[in-house]
This record gives C-alpha cells, sequence and structure tokens, in this order.
C-alpha cells in the first residue's frame, strides 16, 4: 500500500488525487504522493 512505502500504489494515489478518480481533487496531496513515489524509486513520478 502506498502508506507501507510501495512506489506503485503511491503513484496511483497521486493520480487520483491529480485527476479526482473516486476522491475529491487535491493537487497538494497529489504532489505529496508523487513525491514520495518518486523517492522510492517510481520513475515515471519523478517526471512530473
Amino acid at each position: 500500500s502506498a502508506e507501507s512505502g510501495l512506489n506503485i500504489s503511491q503513484f496511483k494515489l497521486a493520480e487520483c488525487y491529480r485527476y479526482g478518480f473516486g476522491i475529491p481533487i487535491d493537487l497538494d496531496l497529489a504532489l505529496k504522493w508523487y513525491q514520495k513515489a518518486h523517492e522510492n524509486g517510481h520513475d515515471r513520478a519523478g517526471e512530473l
């Protein structure tokens, strides 16, 4: 899961916050989760 440090989960959670998939759009939380995903080695998260 995202909170346990799994970078793909962190990236997907960031996408949910960015685009409002099932939750209200929150760009601050999206950025937080993109950063965490990048720190944990997710390549695409660093491109955004």
